[in-house]
């Protein structure tokens, strides 16, 4: 029988349920803010200036998303960074091209968070909390041994908990990239797009 001591409820349940309380053009929009919020921060700007201005900016990052044909939102990200830099002092704005390293990152955090509140809810937060580190890289033997021992569970259990945590994870992140991307040749452009952003990062799917 199969391992049932971590386990997380099927995605497409939950994906009906995410959809029927916000639709994709608001999932889109609170991508964007997250972006521009790290773009601006990624900068050297202070956080509180940064959330000050994210917010001044969100206006134009609406209009922008409603103007834009989805399918071609991912592509024309750097015009929305051109727009969004004429609005910012023009002593130092943030390059157009980290844009699109934001935007990467922002999707993989929001995929990560989404995927740590499943698990809170399904009562694994302390093992989510152990194995979080471990997403994109492998945990050595003794660092699973150690994990092991705090958390009072076998090697094996807890190899089969991060499989499961980075199935998920890959799940949501294939969800996000449906939202800008329709068809599988795009997405599998939005991927590479997504990979050369992250690439030697800690955040690499």
């Amino acid at each position: 029988m199969p391992d049932r001591s971590f386990d997380l409820p099927p995605l497409s349940i939950l994906g009906k349920r995410k959809h029927r309380q916000q639709d994709d053009q608001a999932r889109r929009m609170a991508l964007l803010d997250a972006t521009v919020l790290r773009w601006l921060s990624g900068a050297g700007m202070p956080q509180a200036s940064a959330s000050v201005h994210a917010r001044a900016l969100a206006p134009i990052v609406g209009r922008w998303l409603d103007d834009t044909n989805p399918g071609q939102q991912f592509e024309l990200l750097p015009s929305l960074a051109d727009r969004l830099r004429m609005q910012l002092t023009p002593s130092n704005p943030p390059p157009a091209a980290a844009f699109v390293n934001a935007f990467a990152h922002s999707l993989v955090a929001h995929a990560v968070d989404e995927v740590a509140l499943e698990a809170r809810r399904a009562g694994h937060a302390n093992v989510y909390a152990g194995l979080h580190p471990w997403l994109h890289s492998d945990p050595t033997p003794a660092i699973l041994a150690q994990l092991g021992a705090t958390l009072r569970m076998p090697q094996s259990a807890l190899s089969i908990a991060l499989s499961r945590l980075r199935r998920r994870l890959r799940e949501r992140i294939e969800a996000a990239l449906t939202l800008w991307a329709s068809s599988p040749e795009t997405r599998d452009t939005l991927r590479r797009r997504l990979r050369e952003s992250l690439i030697g990062t800690e955040s690499t799917p």
